[in-house]
């Protein structure tokens, strides 16, 4: 309990005395001195990571670890609801509870803390208590094997808690809105098969004998780990490109006979974006825009092996998309973000290669897309929820 506090202090001044990259920090007003009586926040769910102080640290589904934005936002919130009361803050999100089902307690906690100090769950663990159940079973690990987990994944009386929710929430379904929104070809998106090569196979019985000696403690965490393990399984899926990438990196000997230009699904996406952009072209149509996303492989560094490089390269010695067509999506703070947004609503820029991060948020590029390749499933089910809302 002593270290706990002890952490949560260092936590709190480190909070309140930031040691930011950027130095042109303004410290002559603080916010409380700026004059505001309402808050609105947008894309809500950015700051679901709040701090939760729980007895329930090993438990799966139950985040106790805060960012930096999200503590900063605490701190406000507080200033706001203590000040002026409730209803002087207004969160916007279309996905409040994306990842776990603490983000629900920590939405609360943001607009209503006096609805949870009136029912007595004010603190995370009571309202654990009241509102959700830790289950154990069984769950198949990063080896393989199936094991016992303990998790916090239930809710319980849910009537009373939705109660609580719609305190404070104006839910707005898509049906209920019923606004306009793109049709999906076929009404649902079009999964491409793409059958794993031999040498992928046997990637994967090495990762899972990797695993497997880590659970037996055989291994230093510091060599090899499950984090860097289940890293690795998501860039196999990329193809013998990125698994040779693989074994170069990790210093491990290349097997005897193995076929670097076996094509896997980056290739095949590769085909599907040409077809498409030949096929609009054939229809007259020269601004379809098309949006490549990918959660990893976006560079080279330290010899990793770079979807977002690859596709662009190939695509250009096709000879049939122009380089000038090609773009890798600009990241939030780069200055000239709107201007690369409007030239894609223009359809200048045909393919955009980005990830869900960048663009599956925030990003109001509709005009002429027409197509939205997934090479990777995101973490998070929202990212890949939210992003189809964007092709027309």
């Amino acid at each position: 309990m002593e270290r706990a506090i002890k952490k949560y202090k260092t936590e709190l001044e480190r909070l309140l005395t930031p040691k930011s990259k950027n130095k042109a920090k303004d410290s002559i007003l603080n916010f409380e001195q700026l004059g505001f009586d309402y808050l609105v926040v947008d894309e809500a769910h950015a700051y679901k990571n709040g701090k939760i102080m729980t007895k329930m640290t090993n438990i799966a589904g139950v985040n106790t670890k805060s960012s930096g934005r999200s503590a900063d936002m605490f701190l406000k919130s507080d200033y706001f609801n203590e000040t002026f009361g409730d209803g002087h803050l207004l969160y916007c999100t279309g996905t409040p509870v994306s990842n776990s089902m603490t983000e629900l307690y920590v939405m609360t906690r943001f607009l209503r803390p006096d609805l949870l100090k009136a029912a007595d769950v004010e603190l995370f663990d009571n309202w654990a208590a009241t509102f959700g159940n830790v289950v154990t079973g069984y769950k198949q690990g990063a080896d393989g094997q199936l094991k016992l987990k303990t998790s916090f994944s239930q809710f319980a009386n849910l009537p009373e808690l939705m109660a609580m929710y719609k305190e404070f929430a104006d839910i707005q379904s898509a049906e209920k809105l019923d606004l306009p929104r793109p049709k999906l070809k076929g009404d649902k998106p079009q999964i491409v098969v793409v059958d794993a090569s031999p040498e992928q196979k046997q990637y994967v019985k090495d990762l899972a004998e990797r695993a497997e000696r880590i659970a037996n403690g055989a291994v230093d965490p510091r060599v090899d780990n499950l984090l860097k393990i289940t890293s690795e399984a998501r860039m196999i899926g990329f193809g013998n490109r990125a698994v040779k990438s693989l074994y170069e990196k990790n210093n491990f000997k290349i097997p005897v006979g193995f076929m670097e230009d076996e094509k896997g699904k980056v290739d095949k996406c590769i085909e599907k974006v040409l077809d498409i952009y030949n096929q609009k072209k054939a229809e007259g149509d020269t601004k379809a825009v098309q949006i490549i996303f990918s959660d990893i492989a976006v560079n080279s560094a330290n010899g990793n092996f770079s979807a977002y490089e690859y596709i662009r390269d190939q695509l250009i010695q096709s000879g049939q998309i122009p380089e000038n067509e090609i773009i890798f999506a600009p990241k939030s703070d780069a200055k000239d973000r709107q201007d690369v947004f409007k030239k894609i609503n223009e359809g200048k820029y045909r393919v955009v290669i980005a990830s869900t991060g960048t663009l599956g948020t925030g990003a109001n590029i509709q005009n002429n897309l027409y197509a939205l390749h997934h090479l990777d499933i995101p973490w998070k089910p929202s990212d890949f929820e939210r992003a189809p809302v964007k092709a027309a």
